[in-house]
């Protein structure tokens, strides 16, 4: 029985430590973080995007509407952001935004033409310009 004990006591050193190594460290909350999507609209009372998708259809001859919903969190305010729309990697438009709570949600549209289709691209970038978060979908 003793051996028993003494087995068990052995395994609980040997596998405990392993689990939860010296020195680790939990990942540090107060980082920026950007969650983001594109969709056709927004909805102003709840806030939030809708019709979110990968990929969209624009009609010849017709335009599309599209949304970029942005939801900034642990970010040094009062600053601004800026969603920089890409389409084939050129740069669409350039939309300035200010972010005025450290819990903050924005958003930008861009109408997309019928000629103006393939992949597109929308990052958030900080004040100074560094990418904070991308968003990729397909145009048809």
């Amino acid at each position: 029985m003793k051996t028993k004990a003494w087995s068990a006591i052995l395994i609980v050193l040997l596998v405990v430590p392993a689990a939860y190594p010296v020195g680790a460290q939990e990942a540090p909350t107060d980082l920026p973080r950007v969650s983001m999507g594109v969709g056709t609209d927004i909805d102003r009372q709840t806030r939030t995007l809708v019709g979110a998708a990968d990929t969209f259809t624009v009609a010849a001859d017709d335009t599309l509407l599209l949304w970029c919903y942005t939801l900034l969190e642990n970010l040094d305010v009062p600053t601004h952001v800026t969603h920089a729309w890409f389409h084939e990697g050129r740069t669409e438009a350039m939309v300035a935004l200010d972010v005025t709570a450290s819990w903050y949600r924005t958003w930008s549209n861009k109408r997309i033409l019928s000629t103006q289709t393939g992949p597109w691209e929308v990052k958030v970038l900080d004040a100074d310009g560094t990418v904070l978060g991308a968003s990729s979908f397909e145009v048809r």
